[in-house]
């Protein structure tokens, strides 16, 4: 009995043990699948097949702010919100809380906790509240212009969805990535750049060591911006096979006429720039009715009240195109402003061939150019029969061989479309020729930008990488491909297939070029310049000193009117009214009468 009695002891204790193995194997295999389930949910939060979710449960509307207290922690992530903002490079910005307002600016490695946000993983309908402050991401009401703006305020009773990169408010719209800076609500459309949203988080990336900011699922996010980019391809190839096959009318009655084709943005600069233009205009004689010579600007509708009315007229289609040179300006949104897959440079080539530019074809020779320029007396009786460039722009960085990574780039970029490049690089955005040949250019340059891209810089590219908040070496100036020069490699790749090899090679080159887009900082000869460039320098002149005013205590008695530098000091000066000492200096060459300074190189 006393032996039954102890087995039957033992055998309980076993029980007792094996109920206590059991019930620790089922708590691990609990444990197993709620970390496995939450995975999954993050998983699907990147893939975009499940959406974060709102797990604020005893958040009411109204409260001014909500504690972690009130917040169920298990089921929230302290994550990073971004966007890759098309008008911008880096593209990366992070949302954040500024001063109340919903932002994005440029992602940072280090803590900060206005960009950070607290997200729910668990269901469809979520709060997006800031770490900081503990209130929520909400869209205002609409404002006098029609546009909601997003504010980090208290929660209201509104929520977010998660799908397909877009985060959809529920009373409608999706957040949106705007111009300046701050976030609005838009028309949903998964199309737009500006409105595909990533979580992710800073932490340290197993490969390298290094820490990053990475989405939560890196292999997940390639896979997702490989198809985005391969769908941008595949419509900005049909829409460069439809510009190449498009066939530009050409009127072979068409009477001499010649016009410069601006784009004229907001700001006061672009103001100031068109005014030396118009001067430099006249006192060449330019605009006489023999030159046959006017300047074309489309204009954005808010800077046309700025325009001086007794210099530029809006245009008509009952407009004469005989006589003296006339300034026209059309007002025109620029592609930049109805399309953010644009940036603001190709505003200057796209108005050329929108549907207000038709009137163009009236003109038998253009000049396509951008406003921080100057004509220069060579273009005086100056009409090429076919385009007419610079040579020597040097954006390739090429090598002893006159190969770079850029110009790899653009002849495997070229010859992804079935199109053969060249070899023809380093070409000046200036072109001076017959309209029909321009305006075709235009339109193969705008087709090319958008191809270029997406091809070059589209979502998942190595300027575009994972982890890219700065731009990597080989997507800085200099070193490799660089985002900031897209415009004039989209016009290399349009030149390269309009262009044969022989119009090219008979352009002069080295000291021989075709003098345009020549610096205004030399003591070069204005005398067989045809078009002067302002780039980027401090030295005289330079158009950062004009528009901080600088030279408004210059003394321009010294200037040599004749040298490229002095011509350029004279007109900006001149025509903005900074410097002193210019009736002096007019006296002294004799200017001041339109055609003036043409006759001047008469006497040199």
């Amino acid at each position: 009995m006393r032996g039954t009695f102890c087995e039957m002891l033992q055998c309980r204790q076993r029980r007792k043990q094996l109920v206590f193995f059991s019930l620790i194997a089922l708590l691990v295999l609990m444990h197993i699948q709620k970390v496995n389930h939450l995975e999954e949910k993050i998983e699907m939060l990147n893939m975009s097949r499940k959406a974060v979710s709102d797990n604020i449960n005893t958040a009411k509307p109204g409260d001014k702010t909500i504690g972690t207290s009130d917040l169920d922690m298990a089921n929230m992530m302290e994550l990073r919100i971004w966007v890759d903002v098309p008008t911008e490079f880096p593209w990366r910005k992070c949302v954040l809380d500024y001063l109340g307002n919903a932002a994005h600016g440029y992602c940072t490695l280090n803590k900060h906790a206005a960009a950070t946000w607290i997200v729910p993983v668990f269901m469809d309908k979520f709060r997006l509240v800031n770490l900081e402050t503990k209130r929520c991401l909400e869209p205002r009401a609409a404002g006098d212009n029609g546009k909601r703006t997003v504010a980090v305020q208290n929660c209201g009773s509104g929520y977010w969805s998660y799908q397909d990169e877009l985060l959809e408010w529920s009373g409608g719209g999706c957040l949106t990535a705007d111009y300046n800076n701050y976030l609005v609500l838009g028309n949903c459309d998964r199309d737009l750049q500006e409105q595909r949203f990533e979580f992710g988080s800073v932490r340290r990336d197993e490969q390298d060591n290094i820490v990053k900011l990475l989405p939560l699922n890196v292999e997940n996010w390639k896979h997702r911006q490989n198809l985005l980019r391969m769908k941008e391809l595949e419509t900005s190839r049909l829409e460069l096979e439809r510009v190449i096959a498009f066939e530009h009318p050409v009127d072979a009655n068409i009477q001499p006429r010649r016009a410069v084709v601006f784009y004229l943005d907001r700001g006061v600069n672009g103001l100031a720039q068109l005014s030396w233009w118009i001067l430099a205009w006249k006192l060449l004689g330019l605009n006489s009715e023999s030159e046959k010579f006017d300047i074309v600007v489309f204009i954005h509708p808010a800077a046309v009240n700025s325009l001086n009315e007794e210099d530029c007229k809006e245009y008509r289609s009952d407009m004469e195109f005989g006589g003296q040179g006339k300034c026209i300006f059309v007002p025109l949104e620029g592609a930049s402003y109805r399309d953010h897959k644009y940036d603001g440079y190709l505003n200057s080539h796209e108005c050329l061939v929108n549907e207000k530019s038709a009137f163009l074809s009236k003109y038998s020779h253009l000049l396509r150019s951008d406003l921080d320029t100057f004509p220069g007396p060579k273009l005086l009786g100056n009409w090429p029969d076919r385009i007419t460039v610079n040579k020597e722009h040097a954006y390739t960085f090429r090598n002893s061989d006159g190969e770079s990574a850029i110009t790899t780039a653009l002849k495997e970029a070229m010859s992804d479309v079935g199109l053969k490049h060249q070899g023809i690089h380093d070409i000046s955005s200036t072109w001076f020729g017959p309209a029909s040949t321009i305006i075709r250019l235009s339109h193969l340059t705008t087709a090319f930008f958008t191809y270029l891209r997406s091809y070059l810089f589209g979502p998942g590219t190595k300027c575009r990488c994972a982890s890219c908040i700065h731009l990597p070496k080989g997507c800085q100036w200099g070193s490799g491909i660089y985002a900031g020069t897209l415009l004039l490699y989209a016009q290399e790749l349009a030149l390269n297939f309009l262009w044969t090899r022989e119009e090219y090679d008979t352009l002069p080159f080295g000291n021989d070029l075709v003098p345009m887009d020549m610096g205004t900082t030399s003591h070069r000869s204005i005398c067989d310049i045809w078009h002067f460039h302002v780039f980027h320098s401090d030295d005289n002149f330079s158009k950062f000193r004009f528009s901080d005013g600088l030279y408004k205590d210059f003394d321009m008695k010294s200037i040599n009117v004749t040298t490229s530098s002095g011509y350029a000091m004279y007109i900006a000066l001149k025509s903005s009214g900074q410097g002193i000492g210019e009736k002096e200096l007019s006296e002294q060459y004799g200017l001041g009468e339109d055609g003036s300074l043409g006759k001047l190189c008469k006497s040199v």
